[in-house]
């Protein structure tokens, strides 16, 4: 911004005259830093950060108030507050829509609330947006997550969150459609007679959410098309499960939920017929394992399931749900990529198994499990990993972790792996096959030459032998 667009009124207090005087959001902020109020004279409001806001509590001043919280990580945010002196919740609610659609490559994530979260008299939830403004700085910061808590969204809001044009994800913690959202997304159905598309990611969060709205919200959900649905920390039952196998997403992930028993059913029996249109799964859990787990892990075994994706992140991995699992695997036949939080010592027994059924595999792509907290050159886990590649050199053997004081152990074990890979190329009996994973692995490693001196180096033989 500009300083000479910055007048002083008086201390900590400052003027421009409308929001366009202001290149991007972080220079706004910018501008914040210190206590500093900047009032804005188009819309006659003040905007801070909610440290430094305007509040008189001996003259019981009320203030209509917006406020959002803007995050880069966890360790870089910053909430903003728009205020009017003369309660006009109209200006609030104009000035805040502006504020969002200011040019953005720095937050990565935006958090706005509904009225229900209000302790001010005079505070403004997102129930202001206009749907036109919701599209708006949806379309001109697209790259940011956009988090709603606490909201009911209105037709007008709800056609919004369906646009389809701009791909943009969206959390919904706590938050619910009114009744005639419901019909007006049937009726565009009907006209259109077809689902609605949206690019993107929807997710739900609980929030102290109950039931009924839960099951109300994916009923919301039958007229679109997704990329993604998340439900995070529902206590989810039957209806909602049959709901969840019906939902037209890419990709269906559930995070710390729980189902009681039989709950599951609906899901399961979708996953093992085939039924299911999602061709992603993903479970996250806190590191506990919860029965119905191993229902789902039974239904990939299904010769009929057409899942393509599944990740089991956080769930505390176990020899019983690993045989489980290698014996899923042996009679699937869709799937390509397959990451779960298991070292080789949770499978036990099932490891070699786990290997042999990963290199018969017709299917899979790429494995990503974690690492083993060994000494690789001296660990049992070794073994198995050069006839692994030797017998499916199509796919990846990936170990990662999140954890920190694990990322040494997986580096190791996936340098392991690349050795093991590379070792098992002079060992293809088809000379096709392996001049082909030959020439794949020098292209695919040509900026490292100690990898491409191994790879001649073992092949030495082999390429001198070809005209």
């Amino acid at each position: 911004m500009a300083t000479s667009n910055v007048q002083i009124i008086k201390g900590g207090q400052y003027r421009i005259t409308h929001l366009d005087e202001v290149p991007n959001l972080q220079t706004l902020i910018d501008e914040l830093r210190g206590g500093r109020k900047l009032w804005i004279e188009s819309t006659n409001v003040f905007v801070c950060l909610y440290s430094s806001r305007i509040w008189d509590e001996c003259e019981e001043v009320i203030y209509a108030e917006s406020s959002m919280v803007l995050f880069r990580d966890d360790d870089d945010m910053e909430e903003l507050s728009v205020l009017s002196p003369e309660n006009d919740r109209g200006a609030v609610a104009a000035a805040t829509a502006r504020i969002l659609q200011l040019p953005d490559d720095y937050y990565q994530s935006v958090v706005t609330h509904g009225d229900k979260t209000n302790f001010l008299d005079g505070f403004i939830g997102t129930s202001f947006f206009t749907g036109d403004e919701m599209l708006s700085f949806f379309s001109k910061n697209a790259k940011r997550q956009y988090i709603f808590e606490s909201c009911t969204f209105d037709p007008q809001q709800a056609a919004a969150l369906l646009k389809s044009s701009t791909t943009v994800d969206i959390t919904l913690s706590g938050c619910s459609f009114d009744e005639d959202c419901h019909f007006m997304v049937s009726y565009i159905g009907l006209l259109l007679d077809k689902k609605i598309a949206r690019s993107g990611a929807i997710r739900f969060e609980a929030n102290r959410m109950s039931d009924p709205i839960i099951v109300k919200n994916l009923k919301f959900m039958e007229h679109l098309f997704l990329d993604k649905l998340i439900l995070a920390s529902f206590n989810v039952n039957e209806d909602t499960c049959r709901r969840l196998s019906q939902a037209k997403v890419t990709s269906l992930a559930l995070e710390n939920c729980t189902m009681k028993d039989g709950s599951g059913v609906p899901l399961t029996r979708a996953i093992s017929s085939g039924t299911m249109f999602a061709s992603t799964l993903i479970v996250r859990e806190r590191g506990i394992n919860k029965p119905w787990l191993s229902d789902l892990v039974k239904a990939i075994g299904s010769p009929r399931c057409l899942l393509k994706s599944v990740c089991f992140e956080g769930v505390t991995w176990s020899p019983e749900l690993s045989k489980i699992l290698v014996e899923s695997l042996r009679t699937n036949n869709s799937l390509q990529e397959l990451a779960i939080s298991a070292k080789p010592s949770d499978f036990d027994e099932q490891w070699k198994e786990f290997l042999d059924v990963i290199g018969s595999s017709e299917t899979l792509r790429k494995v990503m499990i974690l690492p083993q907290p060994d000494t690789c050159s001296s660990s049992e886990w070794v073994a198995g990993l050069e006839e692994l590649f030797r017998k499916n050199h199509r796919v990846d053997l990936l170990f990662h972790s999140n954890d920190s004081n694990e990322k040494q152990f997986a580096n190791s074990w996936n340098k392991l792996s690349l050795e093991m890979r590379f070792r098992s190329i002079p060992r293809l009996d088809d000379d096709g096959t392996r001049a082909f994973v030959l020439t794949s692995a020098m292209v695919k490693h040509s900026n490292d030459t100690n990898h491409l001196y191994s790879l001649l180096k073992a092949n030495q033989e082999f390429i001198s032998m070809i005209r």
